[in-house]
C-alpha cells in the first residue's frame, strides 16, 4: 500500500528518468546529485537507493551534496535555496562537506562527502508527500 509521507524508489527513479530525457542526458553526464535529503532515515535511504537505480554503474564516486543538513528544512523555498547552492559550488569547483552525517547509511558508492564536482550538469531532487516529486536538471556556467 501507500503511505502519505512515505517516498517511493519508483517514484523518484521514474522523477529522475524523465528529467534525464528531457535534457537528453545519460546519467554518467551528471555532475552533482543535490539530493532532496532531509535527514531522515526513510527518506534518504529511498532517495539514495533511486539515484543508484538511475544511474547504475555511473553512481560509482557520483558527487552527492545534503544542504538541508546545513541549513535545515526551508520549507517552499528549499530546492531555490539549495540550487542556489549547487550552482555556487559547481562554479567554485568545490563542495560543501556533509555536516552532522554520524552515522551513514548504505550509499550505494555514491561520493557523499566528495570534494569537487564531476562536471557542469546538476541533477536537483525535490520530493514532496504523497508522491510529489520533482527533478531539475541545470548546467552550471563555470567561469
Amino acid at each position: 500500500g501507500s503511505h502519505l509521507p512515505q517516498p517511493t524508489v519508483d517514484g523518484q527513479s521514474r522523477a529522475m528518468r524523465l528529467a534525464l530525457g528531457e535534457a537528453r542526458l545519460a546519467p554518467g553526464e551528471v555532475g552533482l546529485v543535490s539530493a532532496h535529503a532531509t535527514s531522515t532515515a526513510m527518506g534518504d535511504s529511498v532517495e539514495l537507493a533511486s539515484i543508484a537505480e538511475v544511474f547504475g554503474a555511473a553512481a560509482d564516486g557520483l558527487p552527492v551534496v545534503a544542504t538541508k543538513a546545513m541549513t535545515g528544512h526551508c520549507l517552499w523555498s528549499a530546492a531555490l535555496v539549495e540550487t542556489i547552492a549547487a550552482l555556487l559550488q559547481v562554479r567554485a569547483g568545490r563542495l560543501h562537506p556533509a555536516v552532522n552525517l554520524d552515522r551513514p547509511i548504505p550509499h550505494f558508492g555514491l561520493g557523499l562527502g566528495a570534494e569537487r564536482p564531476h562536471g557542469p550538469i546538476i541533477m536537483k531532487n525535490a520530493f514532496g508527500f504523497g508522491g510529489i516529486n520533482g527533478v531539475m536538471i541545470l548546467r552550471a556556467n563555470l567561469p
